[in-house]
C-alpha cells in the first residue's frame, strides 16, 4: 500500500510538472475570476517579482482598476511595462491605452505621448494581436489597413468599425453594400457586437444594402437593446411607440426609453419626458398625479435641454415663458432656452410641428420685449454656439433662503474635487431649473452661499435661532432626499439632538451636534429646526455603511471577530455659530465684497432671534419651511467623449 501511494504522489508531481506551463496561472486568475482579489493579487505578486510577464500584466491591471490595492497609475504603467518589454502583446496593448489617455486628458498635448502609444500598439499589431490592430485603427493610425486585418481575423468591433467606413464612404468609396456585409459578420454570430446589431437594423430601416424591412431592423433593435447598447433601446422604444415593425405597445416604449435616458441617451430624455406630458405614463386624473407627470416631464426635457436637444429646450422656454407645468415664469430664462433651440433650426424642423421654428422665432421675439436690452444682449453672448456647452448633471443637494436672494447650503453640494485634490466649483447651478450663481464656499466649514437673482418666489426667508441646541431637544429635518428618484414636494422628518458633537477624530468636532431625524443622501445643506420653526443647523452627513467597528461578537453567536454595522440613524447638522461665523466673514471679505458688487447682487444679511418661541404643530412648520427651502442641482459641462478602445482585462 505504502509503494502504491508513494507512486501516485511521484506521478501526480510528473505531471504536475508536465503541465505546469498551462495551469501556472490558475491560481491567481481563478481567485480572481470568482472575485477573490486579494489570493490573487498574492499570487500574482509572487510572481510578478521574479519576472513572470502575465503575472506582470495581470498585477498592472489590480492597480489600474485599483482590485484589492488603491488605484495607482504609476504602479500599473510599471508593471505593463515589465511585461511589454518582455514581448507581451495584452500588456503592450494596454500600455497604449494608457497613453492614449494620458495625451486625452493633458492641458497641453504631448505629440510624444500619442507616438509612444503608437509604438507599443505596433509592437503588438505585429504580433497579429487584434485588440492592439483595432486600437490602431481608433486613433486614427493607418485606420483601413489595420481594421482590415483584424476584422478579416473575425475581430468583431472592427469588422463594425469597417462597416462604418463603407456606410459613410470614409477612407473607402461609399457602399452601403459592403457595410451590410461587415455589419452582418459582427452581428450574427456566437458573440454578437450590439453596436453593428443597431447598424444593420438601421440598414434595414432605410433600406440601404438591403431592402427595407421594418421587422428585421426592428429584430436588429431588439437584439442590441437586450445587449445593453443606448442606441439601440432608444430605437427600440421608438418602435414599440410608433407601431413600427411590431405592435404599438406604449408600455414597452417607456420601459425602454426610462433606461436609455437613465443611462444619457438625450432623444430618450426627450420623447420620455412627451409621454409624461401627454399623460402616457401618470394619467393626469388627480391633482398630485399630475404635478408628478408635469414634473418628470420638465425633469426630462431639462436634461434633454442642457445636453442640446432643440425640441427640449423649445418646450422648457415655453414653460418658463408662460407659467406652466410647474416652472415658475422667468421671461429671461424663456429667451435663453428659445435662443438654444434656434442654434439648431434643423432639429426644429425634424419635428411634426411644421411650424416650430417660426413659432420658436415669434416666441423669443415676444419674450424678448419684456427683459432689457442689455439682459438680451448678455444672453445672445451666452447662447452662441462657440459659448455654449452641453451640461450633464453631476450632483444634488438642498439649500435654504437666508434673505430673499441668498441660498445657503454645504460645500460638498456645489463643489467637486479634481484629480490634484483641489476643490472646484461647478459650471452651473439650478434650483431645480431656475439658474443661480455660487457666491462663496468655505471646504473647512462646509459651507457655502448661492445667489438668485429673481429672489425666493414665495418671499419667505429663514430665521436663525442664535440659542444652542439642548441635549433631547425636539428637532425637525427638511430636504429633498434621493432627489433623483423622489418627487421635489420635499421630505419633512422629525427627532431628537442625540449629541451635541460630531465625530471625535475628525478635525473640528465641536462645529456639528447629532440628531436622529431620518437623513438620507440630499438632504446635505438644508435646515435643521427647532419645535417653533426656527433654523437651528444645517444637515451635513450620516453615520452610514463606511463606518463599522470591529467587535468579537461570540455572544451573539460568532466565534471569531465580525464586521458589524452599529450606526443607525445618526446624522449630523452645523451649529448655528459656524452659520454665522461663515456668514460674517463673507460680509465683511474684500474679494466677496468687490465680486458682489461687480455682479451688481444685493447685500448680505439674515435675521436670528434669542428667543426659540412656542412649538407649532409638525404640519405649520412644513408648511413655513418648505416656501424657503430648495433642491439644488448641479451641473458639468460635458467634456470630450475619450476614444473606444479595448483595453484587455485579466480574464
Amino acid at each position: 500500500m505504502r509503494i502504491l501511494t508513494t507512486f501516485i504522489i511521484l506521478c501526480t508531481l510528473v505531471c504536475t510538472a508536465c503541465a505546469d506551463e498551462h495551469s501556472y496561472y490558475d491560481l491567481g486568475i481563478a481567485a480572481y475570476e470568482r472575485g477573490h482579489y486579494q489570493a490573487a493579487l498574492y499570487d500574482f505578486e509572487a510572481r510578478a517579482v521574479k519576472g513572470d510577464m502575465i503575472a506582470q500584466f495581470c498585477l498592472g491591471f489590480m492597480y489600474k482598476h485599483g482590485e484589492s490595492v488603491a488605484a495607482d497609475n504609476k504602479k500599473a504603467k510599471e508593471w505593463y511595462e515589465r511585461a511589454a518589454s518582455q514581448g507581451y502583446a495584452p500588456a503592450q496593448n494596454n500600455l497604449g491605452v494608457m497613453y492614449v489617455r494620458i495625451y486625452e486628458s493633458a492641458k497641453k498635448k504631448d505629440p510624444k505621448t500619442r507616438e509612444t502609444a503608437v509604438s507599443w500598439f505596433e509592437k503588438a499589431a505585429n504580433q497579429n494581436y487584434r485588440p492592439a490592430q483595432h486600437n490602431l485603427g481608433v486613433i486614427g493610425h493607418m485606420r483601413l489597413k489595420w481594421w482590415k486585418q483584424a476584422a478579416s481575423q473575425d475581430y468583431a468591433p472592427s469588422q463594425r468599425e469597417l462597416g462604418n467606413l463603407y456606410y459613410r464612404g470614409k477612407d473607402v468609396e461609399q457602399s452601403f453594400t459592403e457595410a451590410v456585409k461587415w455589419y452582418g459578420k459582427a452581428a450574427n454570430r456566437e458573440n454578437p457586437d450590439p453596436i453593428a446589431q443597431h447598424n444593420l437594423g438601421i440598414c434595414y430601416e432605410m433600406g440601404r444594402g438591403v431592402r427595407e424591412d421594418p421587422e428585421a431592423a426592428f429584430r436588429y433593435y431588439e437584439k442590441a437593446a437586450k445587449q445593453g447598447y443606448i442606441a439601440g433601446k432608444f430605437k427600440l422604444a421608438l418602435a414599440y411607440a410608433e407601431g413600427w415593425g411590431t405592435d404599438k405597445n406604449l408600455k414597452e416604449a417607456f420601459r425602454w426609453y426610462k433606461e436609455a435616458a437613465q443611462e444619457g441617451s438625450v432623444p430618450a430624455q426627450n420623447n420620455l419626458a412627451a409621454m409624461y406630458g401627454r399623460g402616457e405614463v401618470i394619467r393626469k386624473n388627480s391633482e398630485i398625479a399630475q404635478e408628478i407627470a408635469n414634473e418628470m416631464a420638465n425633469r426630462w426635457y431639462f436634461q434633454a435641454a442642457q445636453q442640446g436637444n432643440s425640441v427640449a429646450q423649445s418646450n422648457i422656454a415655453k414653460g418658463f415663458e408662460n407659467n406652466q407645468d410647474q416652472l415658475p415664469q422667468d421671461f429671461a430664462e424663456a429667451y435663453y432656452w428659445y435662443s438654444l433651440a434656434l442654434n439648431d433650426e434643423n432639429a426644429l424642423n425634424d419635428t411634426p410641428d411644421n411650424d416650430l421654428i417660426s413659432k420658436t422665432k415669434d416666441a423669443r421675439k415676444r419674450v424678448g420685449k419684456q427683459i432689457s436690452e442689455e439682459e438680451r444682449t448678455k444672453i445672445q453672448k451666452q447662447t452662441t454656439n462657440d459659448k455654449w456647452k452641453p451640461k450633464t448633471l453631476h450632483g444634488y443637494g438642498t439649500g435654504f433662503y437666508i434673505n430673499k436672494h441668498y441660498i445657503l447650503t454645504n460645500s460638498h453640494v456645489v463643489t467637486w474635487e479634481d484629480s490634484d485634490g483641489e476643490k472646484r466649483e461647478f459650471d452651473e447651478y439650478r434650483i431645480p431649473y431656475r439658474s443661480v450663481k455660487l457666491v462663496a464656499w468655505e471646504p473647512e466649514l462646509d459651507l457655502a452661499l448661492l445667489y438668485d437673482k429673481s429672489e425666493n418666489k414665495d418671499n419667505t426667508t429663514a430665521i436663525f435661532r442664535s440659542q444652542h441646541v439642548k441635549g433631547s431637544e425636539k428637532i425637525s429635518v427638511f430636504g429633498y432626499p434621493q432627489s433623483d428618484e423622489l418627487s421635489y414636494d420635499g421630505n419633512h422628518t422629525e427627532g431628537i439632538v442625540s449629541g451635541l458633537s460630531d465625530i471625535i477624530n475628525t478635525s473640528q468636532p465641536h462645529n456639528s451636534f447629532q440628531h436622529t431625524a431620518p437623513t438620507q443622501r440630499g438632504n446635505s445643506g438644508g435646515p435643521v429646526f427647532d419645535g417653533a420653526g426656527n433654523v437651528v443647523g444645517v444637515s451635513v452627513s450620516m453615520l452610514s455603511d463606511p463606518h463599522h467597528f470591529f467587535v468579537r461578537a461570540v455572544g451573539m453567536g460568532f466565534d471569531t471577530p465580525q464586521t458589524i454595522n452599529l450606526a443607525q440613524n445618526i446624522n449630523f447638522a452645523i451649529k448655528f455659530d459656524v452659520i454665522k461665523d461663515f456668514l460674517d466673514f463673507v460680509k465683511e471679505d474684500k474679494n466677496t465684497l468687490d465680486f458682489l458688487k461687480e455682479k451688481k447682487f444685493a447685500p448680505l444679511d439674515y435675521k436670528s432671534t434669542e428667543n426659540s418661541g412656542k412649538d407649532i404643530p409638525h404640519e405649520k412648520i412644513r408648511a413655513q419651511v418648505e416656501k424657503f427651502t430648495v433642491p439644488i442641482l448641479c451641473y458639468k459641462n460635458k467634456g470630450k467623449q475619450p476614444l473606444d478602445l479595448i483595453e484587455v482585462s485579466i480574464n
